[in-house]
């Protein structure tokens, strides 16, 4: 829901700029510019979604996709405090670097359009400057001239054309 809405808030019908996804296999960091994983209290509770959703996140941490981390912070929505999704996290993810970048909290009422705006600014962040991991142990490469012409550069500049978005199940 939170993907759905930031492409109906911030791209127009005419603008393709930002597709969205729930297909595994676009989790390739060819394919997906981020993954998106909304952080609330059923995100890592014991089950098969939840153990999906972490094969999920294995594999896009392995192909380096970035992860948008999205913390549920309105009423009635089963949101947690940050420590306690930390605990509920499974250990590997957390060893591996699901949580290298800040989650940005998702306010309700007249903030949530304010909380769509700055996880839209975050996804900016990872298409511009990418993390990316080759290892579940979090070996991090960051590429810190946007000099030339690389592959890299090229690939950069396609999924700033068309970026995709991975969201979790959850």
């Amino acid at each position: 829901a939170i993907a759905a809405d930031l492409e109906a808030q911030f791209v127009s019908p005419n603008h393709s700029g930002l597709r969205t996804t729930a297909e595994p296999e676009h989790l390739r960091h060819d394919a997906c510019a981020a993954f998106l994983l909304y952080l609330n209290a059923e995100t890592f509770a014991p089950g098969a979604r939840a153990d999906t959703l972490v094969s999920e996140l294995e594999a896009a941490l392995e192909a380096g996709t970035g992860l948008l981390l999205a913390h549920e912070r309105r009423d009635g929505w089963r949101r947690l405090t940050f420590d306690e999704i930390i605990v509920a996290t499974p250990e590997g993810l957390k060893t591996a670097g699901a949580y290298r970048r800040i989650a940005t909290a998702l306010h309700g009422g007249r903030h949530y359009a304010v909380s769509l705006r700055l996880l839209l600014d975050e996804l900016d962040l990872l298409i511009r400057r990418p993390v990316r991991s080759h290892s579940l142990l979090g070996t991090v490469l960051r590429k810190t001239s946007e000099a030339g012409s690389s592959s890299g550069d090229l690939m950069r500049r396609r999924k700033r054309e068309s970026p995709r978005l991975g969201s979790s199940s959850v």
